[in-house]
């Protein structure tokens, strides 16, 4: 897949756009920062959801390039409720292709991290493949963990049967020094077979919150027509950013009184 590196520029511009909107807390000592999904047994706020797993590669996703971007994502559009491993030829691995390791990529901004803070990322997955269960690799930052995940059901959870799967919930203890205000998570299954999401959510100190966006629309305009003027690229670059920022170059573009919302 052709990489666009304007898609970087424009997205570091993007969060300098970004206001604070504050987050309510939901305990005294630690809250969840942003999630992706529900934890709730069911994937069926994610995009493919059962049985659309064959449509992985056609919709675009599990590229490096692709990203989740918190608080203008939305996941029954920008995240797949499954996560192939490189042994499934309909993730993108095959004799032609050779093997790939998809990911989600994710990124998000605190408004108020302190470098001894420390987070839990907690990736909670509804079901696991049984034959080739997968070697999950999650980078946050400069860090990164491997862990093998246990056996799960049979194939029939990927299109959507019931199964008696409890799932499997994974907590990740990010040590301090780690979050930033920008940050970038990358999950990826680096060896094996698929994985379906449940949720996956980031908790942490009770002072910090997510940045919810809204946009300083005249800069932004601006920004926008720089790129349109100096990218060959631009109908493809415009194209793959609105698909992750919910139509942002679209409302841009389009709404003629100044108002993005």
């Amino acid at each position: 897949m052709k990489k666009i590196h304007s898609f970087f520029i424009l997205l570091n511009l993007f969060f300098l756009l970004l206001t604070i909107k504050q987050c309510e807390a939901q305990s005294s000592s630690e809250k969840t920062l942003w999630q992706i999904g529900k934890a709730d047994n069911s994937d069926a706020e994610f995009a493919l959801a059962p049985p659309g797993y064959d449509k992985f590669l056609e919709k675009d996703f599990g590229w490096e390039d692709k990203y989740y971007v918190i608080g203008n994502s939305d996941s029954k559009k920008n995240c797949a409720y499954i996560l192939p491993g490189p042994q499934d030829d309909w993730g993108g691995s095959n004799g032609l292709a050779g093997w790939h390791a998809a990911s989600l990529n994710i990124l998000f901004k605190l408004n108020h991290p302190q470098p001894q803070d420390k987070f839990n990322l907690i990736i909670d997955l509804m079901d696991i493949s049984a034959k080739n269960p997968p070697l999950l690799k999650v980078t946050v930052n400069d860090s990164s963990w491997e862990y093998q995940l246990p056996v799960g059901s049979g194939d029939s959870a990927i299109k959507g049967v019931a199964t008696k799967y409890p799932g499997h919930v994974l907590k990740i203890e990010i040590p301090a020094n780690t979050i930033k205000k920008r940050n970038e998570i990358n999950i990826a299954s680096i060896w094996g077979s698929w994985l379906i999401f449940d949720q996956v959510r980031l908790d942490g100190p009770k002072n910090i919150s997510a940045v919810i966006s809204t946009h300083d629309v005249k800069k932004a305009i601006q920004m926008v027509k720089e790129i349109e003027k100096n990218n060959s690229n631009w109908e493809q670059f415009a194209a793959h950013f609105d698909e992750i920022n919910n139509d942002f170059i679209k409302k841009l573009k389009t709404n003629k009184d100044g108002k993005l919302f």
